[in-house]
């Protein structure tokens, strides 16, 4: 997985979306930036587990509020692999403006990024080049609630992850889409489904994320007659686990 890409590999880990509203998610689809702490020393970490055609890929993130004031906050994203290594990883470094957790538009969030920096392993901070830039995406951090999302909350759980053991609320969400495609002048029939299950802790900073699972299948249909066929299921499934975190004025986890 490449490093820039899994920094924001958090924000593909879950499907857990309202149905739509003009409110914008922060990074977690269904993870309302109005509910995001940006209380300086913040920290979590996370476990990536990402697993497709039967081949595991693991990294390790980290999210860090590094600073707020009347100026803003900052926010430092790290990925590395698992098990981490400092000379690997990928840091990049925010700087938000004031008021950044009340915009109500993805468009007003990008105005509200004053600096991206970027920083190899242990090497000083550096502007991220234009390639860089697009690889990290920085359209993934900001996210439209999405239409067609059902929501379920299911029973209270007592969730044991590195971190420790915490009583979380249960969410189950489930969306399905079929549409046409054109694929190479044949008009073929996609569908994809996804349900994913997000476990949530008021003990948590930053956004309460304790462990989600989300599996994601997608098949392709052409049509022909007697010649029509039918892709094989692609699964996917990635899963989170909170390893670490810190609160100013708390007891860190581990």
């Amino acid at each position: 997985m490449n490093h820039i890409s899994a920094c924001l590999a958090l924000g593909t880990l879950i499907a857990a979306s309202s149905p739509a509203s003009a409110e914008v998610d922060f990074l977690v689809p269904g993870v309302s930036l109005h509910s995001v702490d940006f209380t300086a020393g913040t920290f979590v970490s996370y476990l990536i587990i990402s697993e497709a055609h039967g081949i595991r890929d693991s990294s390790f993130v980290t999210l860090e509020v590094t600073g707020r004031g009347s100026g803003g906050a900052g926010l430092e994203i790290t990925s590395t692999t698992w098990p981490p290594v400092d000379a690997e990883a990928i840091t990049v470094r925010l700087t938000l403006c004031a008021g950044a957790d009340e915009m109500k538009t993805p468009e007003e969030f990008y105005a509200c990024i004053s600096d991206i920096l970027i920083r190899d392993g242990t090497e000083p901070f550096r502007e991220p080049s234009f390639e860089e830039l697009e690889d990290f995406d920085i359209g993934r951090l900001f996210l439209r609630r999405s239409e067609g999302l059902q929501r379920q909350e299911l029973e209270p759980e007592i969730v044991e992850v590195p971190a420790g053991t915490f009583r979380c609320d249960v969410f189950e969400y489930f969306r399905s889409d079929r549409r046409d495609v054109a694929m190479g002048g044949i008009t073929a029939e996609r569908f994809e489904k996804e349900r994913s299950i997000l476990r949530i802790s008021s003990e948590v900073p930053f956004w309460g994320l304790v462990r989600s699972r989300v599996e994601r299948t997608s098949k392709t249909s052409y049509p022909g007659g007697r010649n029509s066929r039918e892709t094989r299921p692609r699964v996917t499934v990635t899963e989170s686990v909170l390893t670490g975190y810190f609160t100013p004025g708390r007891e860190a986890g581990n």
